[in-house]
């Protein structure tokens, strides 16, 4: 059943302030101005077809004036018809342009999702390390957080099941794992949609850095796999496209779509229709692919020399694995480090990391660093290692 709790105006609580601060806060990285080697999530926007654009949203400008003030409760057609192809080529999804809802960016849709499909204190699963911003707006929604370690294969689900044996909502990330990097093993993903289907739960699969896989190509989705109808797949264009365009969308099981058509206009409008144009037209003429594959190039390489430079530095203070996927990586701190001390300590040395136990609901076992590499040229990597790594000698 789909909760309808949502009360637009309603006295903000305790609870919601908190979640409100754990999501500036906890955003995943925390911006100090432009950023700073190596500070993670950030996309590097030199091969960007700037000209293109330009000229695609010079051609929509006067419709959006007029054809486009008032579009389909669910967005732009002929944008959800484009992602509807994209995903099924990249991505093995199934779906009809019905079933796609554009909504302003992931944090957006998960902030629907919150508050649309339970009550307040139902219980969710959530991947512990996990993404932040999707426990801000659970913990916005006034839900029960319950945290779910990972391990390689991605989220433990034996584990999950002693702690709450009937979760309402599970959300994961298993293409990228957030923050860790590890991706969801087939075992795990049947594990957990039979799961979903016994105890009636919904999956919330946020496709993370999906794209950005280097030497291999894009995995299954889990919503690919899904035969009965109980996994919501959300995903973004800010870190494929560029950060200020704020379009994402949800992908709704049929049984979901007439209540978000129904509720999404009590929290925001959509996005502009002019930049949903444009983005249809850039994404069904093959202009994301091309842009993707360009920035994989250059996304390895400098993910190398991050690797590279940490091993070279060989003071056995930092340990971190060949990573497929995404743009950045953990790099894991000896026993009993504190990575929120290390990470104070590299900004006195010009060099922005995220503590792993940001992430973090529970203690870790094991503390780390999140390193970005996407946004930074080899040489800036390779110094800025230099520097973190003198900067945890000397603290």
């Amino acid at each position: 059943m789909v909760a309808s709790h949502l009360v637009v105006g309603a006295p903000i609580s305790r609870t919601q302030v908190k979640a409100f601060v754990l999501c500036d806060v906890l955003g995943g990285v925390k911006m100090r101005g432009p950023g700073r080697p190596l500070l993670p999530g950030q996309p590097d926007l030199s091969l960007f077809p700037v000209e293109l654009w330009s000229r695609l949203a010079a051609k929509h400008a006067k419709r959006a004036l007029y054809d486009l003030a008032h579009l389909d409760s669910l967005g732009y057609r002929p944008l959800r018809q484009a992602i509807c192809d994209y995903v099924a080529r990249l991505r093995g999804v199934r779906c009809e342009p019905d079933q796609v809802l554009i909504v302003s960016g992931a944090q957006q849709a998960l902030f629907l999702c919150a508050h649309s499909l339970l009550d307040p204190g139902e219980p969710v699963w959530m991947e512990d390390p996990g993404y932040p911003r999707a426990r801000a707006a659970f913990l916005g929604a006034g839900l029960r957080i319950v945290p779910v370690p990972v391990d390689s294969q991605g989220m433990i689900i034996a584990t999950g099941r002693k702690r709450e044996s009937s979760p309402k909502l599970i959300f994961v990330t298993p293409s990228f794992q957030c923050p860790t990097g590890s991706m969801m093993s087939l075992q795990r993903r049947f594990d957990l949609l039979r799961l979903s289907s016994a105890k009636k739960a919904w999956i919330l699969e946020d496709d993370f850095f999906s794209e950005f896989r280097y030497g291999s190509g894009p995995v299954a989705s889990l919503q690919s796999l899904d035969r009965n109808e109980r996994v919501i797949y959300i995903a973004n264009f800010s870190k494929s496209v560029v950060p200020s365009l704020r379009i994402g969308y949800l992908i709704l099981p049929p049984s979901l779509v007439d209540a978000f058509k129904k509720i999404r206009p009590t929290l925001s409008r959509q996005p502009p229709g002019g930049d949903q144009a444009v983005l249809a037209e850039f994404l069904g003429e093959g202009h994301l692919e091309k842009y993707v594959r360009a920035t994989l190039r250059l996304y390895r390489e400098r993910q190398e020399a991050l690797i590279g430079a940490i091993r070279n530095e060989d003071r056995g203070m930092l340990e971190v694995t060949a990573g497929g996927t995404g743009m950045y990586l953990v790099a894991w701190l000896r026993p009993g480090v504190n990575d929120d001390a290390v990470a104070r300590a590299a900004v006195a040395h010009d060099v922005d990391v995220v503590p792993l136990s940001t992430f973090a609901i529970k203690p870790l076992v094991r503390s780390g660093l999140v390193l970005g590499f996407s946004a930074y040229e080899p040489w800036q990597i390779r110094a800025a290692v230099t520097r973190l790594c003198a900067a945890m000698a000397n603290s």
